[in-house]
């Protein structure tokens, strides 16, 4: 069901007054769970934090990129699981080719740039870029992803644009 389908609904139930309250009940929800994580419980994280999926033409562009990602806070932890067999249509054609997957940990604050960044760095024309909420993790592990990828003792999170992978 579609966000606006929902609030039509609760429109049509219970009127247009509703509908501040429950964004309220929302964001409230999503205060709870930062405080819970702070305090050192298992939380149910929807939004807080995200597996992203890219892939890439070689085990050694995606430790590249990874490094990146990491050096510029914008991932907590990168996997590359070093050879996939991918099946897709290119312009026309049934394509099937070996590559490489990284599997980026993050906070949902970072998508954007960690998106951005993706962009620039990757050698593919249309990279892919493929964002999932963590929907329940570890307190230590989930703690652990916020301190990686938040400025760390006024340090700000390297924003300077590097180039396309040198090839």
């Amino acid at each position: 069901m579609q966000f606006f389908e929902i609030l039509r609904i609760i429109k049509d139930s219970w009127g247009y007054r509703m509908i501040p309250k429950l964004l309220d009940l929302v964001d409230n929800e999503k205060e709870q769970q930062q405080q819970q994580l702070m305090a050192g419980r298992a939380v149910a994280s929807l939004s807080l934090f995200s597996v992203v999926y890219v892939t890439v033409p070689s085990a050694e562009i995606g430790k590249r990129i990874a490094h990146e990602l990491v050096r510029r806070r914008l991932a907590a932890c990168v996997n590359i699981v070093p050879q996939i067999t991918s099946v897709y249509e290119w312009k026309g054609k049934v394509e099937e080719d070996s590559e490489s997957l990284l599997i980026i940990k993050t906070g949902r604050e970072r998508l954007e740039q960690l998106r951005e960044a993706v962009i620039k760095l990757h050698p593919y024309e249309v990279p892919e870029f493929v964002a999932l909420p963590i929907e329940y993790g570890s307190e230590p592990y989930l703690r652990w992803i916020s301190e990686q990828i938040s400025d760390k003792e006024g340090q700000t999170t390297d924003k300077k644009e590097t180039k396309k992978e040198e090839e």
